[in-house]
């Protein structure tokens, strides 16, 4: 009888393996990565001789346990069983990723070390190593990084590895029976219960591999029998090739042991043979590659779709099939091409396509929920997204940071200076806000108030001087920039382009257009910006952009720099005790420096470092400058479009705003007291943010583990990896929220004497103003991770309406071509609702609509009916 040792062999196949061995009366020793799981083993398998422990991700260990072996006797057989699947770019403490180290390195390591040689050596494959690329470049995927990482793809490379590896044993080691095989997607732990495979066939290859049974050496098994494995795994070359950079990432050498015999010479010579025969070939297939991608293509696709659903079905959720990766870069390359062609589809079979792109949630709201449900699951190649519009189980996805995470795969594009407040996950973001979010205060609310008063008393001015305004959307976004820069970053000035000609010369003007201008033309220009930063951190060297993306980064590194004088100034100032500065960076420098100061008495070694790094520090300045100046400015953007729609609510808001000027003459300039009398204002914004929110979307992920999610009054299990896209606006037109007016632009329902009832899902806090229900109104996220500029923007927004529809000042849709007031509404609408979602819902031909500005009319006469 053999004595045999299974490496991974607490449970699924190695369990099963040694079982079977056991049974026909063999000695086997087991091996599992700790003593919880060694525990497994020996109750699985109880008659095993004994359990050795190491976790084949750390190399040192991996080294140790060749020793145990070694120790414990001679052995007939090993199995290389063990093995990772899929699963995040877990890194080891040799900084490769685990999946490398488990099913290529530990292989090699233990074919090196265990001494004497066993007779028959067996490396675990898979179907799977056609997918893997032979060019073994890269192994430990230092070059294409951790956001580079596909599991799926390293699993292919390392299953084509033990092929080679089992080769390149059988060709060094002649007195060897060195063989891979490939067990089949069998229902295992790692295959999945719904797995088709025959296990059966599959333990009878891994018995008869190590029992004496096959004289065969250096072949390629699956269910007994020898199969033909990609081309270049019986390569000498790539087989040498893999093994020389084995050799230079271990040190290890794996020794030729050749003996003069005629199966050794004979096996030579059909090489060379095989080798002649395909040159011809050769010739022929690069004729055919095109469609051999194509077909390689289909069939991944189909088997990744298949792996997904059986996932997905378990969840219990209705599911959707997509046939493409909405991220994937063959569709986001034909998408427009292409998806007009299948939503023409009969019977729907083109559906799928219309979720299939980004911001896809905008227009089709609570619609497809009503076919869905409330909570869907779309299976695509790209993995599995719960679709999710349940306000309670949306809230609760929120409230739960830690079990639903912001993807950093999603989320690290955000990174253009740094990890920041919006991108980092666990400990880490409780170090960030708890320097991040102290600066956003009444001190600095009443500074937003003053600045905004500035600026809404220029839009005035300017807008008023022309007979139509098609602007807007450049002139909401700069005077939006400027409030942020004066009361996030102590860079106050008029934008005014008179006085700032006549200032050319004033050193603290040339620094705030300086500081603007930057800042506009990056955030103009943000997905390139996104693009280029992204090629940085990949290593992508900055010399080879050009063009515009060239010009961004130059604005990026000049942004920077005028960041670190600020910052640079302001912790002058803190060191200095001028404590009397309330803008965002000179609170976010005081918060940094008190936190550093407590944290370094009280940090115990190896916990979350103190404070802010450099870089963590430019991240969060430029995460507020983005977050601050899109979405507040776009809310405005479309609320004052809907104003000049619906003339009613002009006078509606203004009826309040004037009431609280002729009650105190000074309210224009003092926010402690007439913030809070501005409710109308207030509800305008919801209103807005209901409708046109914009972020209509959210993504969160259960990333490695599974977590419970309670939806309406059943729970259900969603599996590691599974990703979670919080539909806000489906949330925010529910018709079990909203009512059957969902869709309509109706501010006054946030108000309760102006309602006459609370709103259908809703609840009173204040005598006027309703907060909303739980999961109803998420335009600034809730629970833990709610945007900290909140209060920043709803003082914005309010002290920009206060002065631009005081004293009876009205806005007009200007009718073009003779067309009618209702054609006008009318088209206004559809430019509207043809928002598309860039980084954020964007109002892109904003410029279509012509606005004129009517001052100093009689309250309601600006009214167009």
């Amino acid at each position: 009888m053999a004595r045999i040792f299974i490496t991974g062999s607490s449970d699924g196949l190695g369990s099963l393996a040694a079982r079977a061995l056991v049974k026909r009366g063999h000695s086997v020793v087991l091996h599992a990565r700790n003593e919880q799981r060694a525990e497994d083993a020996r109750k699985a398998c109880p008659n095993a001789e004994t359990v050795l422990i190491a976790d084949l991700s750390d190399i040192s260990q991996t080294k140790k346990l060749a020793e145990d072996v070694n120790a414990l006797g001679e052995f007939d057989a090993v199995i290389h069983n063990a093995g990772i699947y899929t699963g995040p770019y877990r890194k080891t403490k040799q900084g490769w990723p685990a999946i490398f180290a488990v099913n290529t390195l530990s292989p090699y390591i233990l074919t090196s070390l265990i001494h004497p040689t066993p007779k028959r050596l067996v490396f675990v494959s898979s179907g799977l190593h056609s997918g893997g690329d032979p060019s073994c470049k890269d192994l430990t995927w230092a070059e294409r990084g951790e956001r580079g990482f596909s599991d799926h793809r390293a699993y292919a490379d390392t299953k084509l590895h033990n092929i080679l590896l089992a080769a390149a044993v059988a060709h060094r080691w002649p007195n060897v029976q060195s063989n891979s095989l490939d067990p089949g997607w069998v229902a295992t732990k790692m295959g999945g219960s719904s797995a088709p495979g025959d296990i059966g066939a599959a333990i009878d290859t891994y018995v008869q591999l190590v029992d004496g049974s096959v004289t065969e050496t250096g072949k390629y098994w699956f269910q007994c029998k020898v199969r033909s494995p990609k081309k270049e795994a019986d390569s000498p070359d790539v087989q040498q090739k893999l093994l020389d950079q084995l050799e230079a990432i271990t040190g290890l050498k794996l020794p030729i042991l050749y003996t003069v015999n005629t199966a050794s010479i004979k096996a030579q010579a059909v090489i060379a043979v095989h080798r002649s025969k395909h040159s011809l070939n050769k010739i022929m297939s690069i004729l055919f590659v095109p469609v051999y991608l194509s077909l390689a293509y289909l069939a991944w696709t189909v088997f990744v779709i298949a792996q997904n659903y059986l996932v997905a079905r378990k969840i219990g959720l209705p599911i959707l099939i997509s046939p493409v990766n909405p991220a994937g870069p063959l569709w986001l390359s034909t998408k427009e091409i292409l998806r007009p062609i299948f939503e023409r589809l009969p019977f729907g079979l083109g559906e799928w396509s219309s979720l299939s792109h980004p911001g896809w949630t905008f227009p089709q709201g609570f619609k497809i929920h009503e076919r869905y449900g409330e909570a869907f699951i779309i299976v695509s190649p790209g993995g599995n997204d719960v679709i999710l519009a349940a306000p309670t189980a949306a809230d609760d996805v929120m409230r739960r940071r830690n079990d639903f995470i912001k993807d950093p795969s999603k989320y690290s594009m955000l990174d253009i200076y740094g990890p920041n407040l919006d991108t980092v996950n666990g400990k880490e973001w409780d170090r960030h806000r708890k320097i991040t979010v102290p600066p956003f205060n009444e001190k600095n609310s009443a500074l937003v108030w003053k600045e905004s008063a500035v600026q809404a008393d220029l839009l005035l001015d300017q807008w008023c001087t022309k007979s139509e305004v098609t602007s807007t959307y450049a002139d909401v976004h700069d005077a939006a920039l400027a409030v942020l820069c004066g009361a996030g970053f102590g860079m106050s000035g008029t934008l005014n382009p008179d006085v700032r000609d006549k200032d050319d010369n004033d050193k603290a003007v040339t620094e705030i257009q300086g500081y603007r201008q930057t800042l506009g033309l990056l955030l103009s220009n943000l997905m390139s910006l996104i693009v280029a930063s992204a090629l940085l951190r990949s290593g992508v060297p900055e010399w080879m952009s050009w063009g515009g993306m060239r010009r961004t980064l130059v604005a990026r590194e000049d942004f920077k720099k005028l960041m670190a004088q600020l910052l640079a100034q302001e912790t002058t100032a803190f060191e200095q005790g001028n404590l009397d500065r309330h803008n965002l960076m000179s609170a976010l420098v005081r918060a940094q420096e008190q936190s550093k100061a407590t944290d370094i008495k009280q940090q115990v070694p190896g916990t979350v470092k103190a404070g802010l790094s450099e870089d963590e520090v430019y991240g969060n300045l430029f995460i507020y400058n983005l977050a601050g100046h899109e979405t507040t400015a776009s809310s405005i953007e479309f609320a004052l479009v809907l104003l000049a729609m619906n003339p009613r609510w002009q006078d509606w808001i203004g009826e309040e705003i004037d009431a609280v000027r002729r009650e105190d003459e000074s309210a224009t300039w003092f926010y402690e007291t007439t913030f809070p009398a501005l409710s109308r204002s207030l509800a305008l914004m919801y209103e807005t943010l209901r409708l046109y929110g914009p972020v209509p979307q959210m993504p969160r992920a259960t990333f490695d583990a599974s977590r419970r999610l309670k939806i309406r009054d059943h729970e259900y299990l969603l599996p590691p990896h599974t990703n979670i896209t919080l539909n806000f606006a489906a949330l925010h037109t529910h018709p079990d929220l909203w009512g059957d007016d969902a869709f309509e632009f109706r501010p006054d329902r946030w108000l309760v004497q102006d309602a006459g009832a609370a709103a259908k899902g809703t609840t009173t806090t204040s005598p006027t103003l309703l907060e909303p229900k739980p999961g109803s109104l998420v335009a600034w996220s809730s629970g833990p991770r709610v945007c900290p500029g909140k209060k920043f923007s709803q003082v914005e927004f309010t002290r920009i309406m206060f002065g631009l529809f005081a004293d009876g000042t009205r806005v007009q849709l200007v009718q073009k071509n003779g067309e009618s007031l209702q054609d006008a509404r009318h088209r206004a609408g559809q430019i509207l609702r043809g928002a598309k979602v860039e980084l954020t819902l964007s109002l892109a031909e904003c410029e279509q609509i012509g606005l004129k500005w009517v001052r100093n009319q009689s309250k309601g006469s600006g009214s167009q009916g």
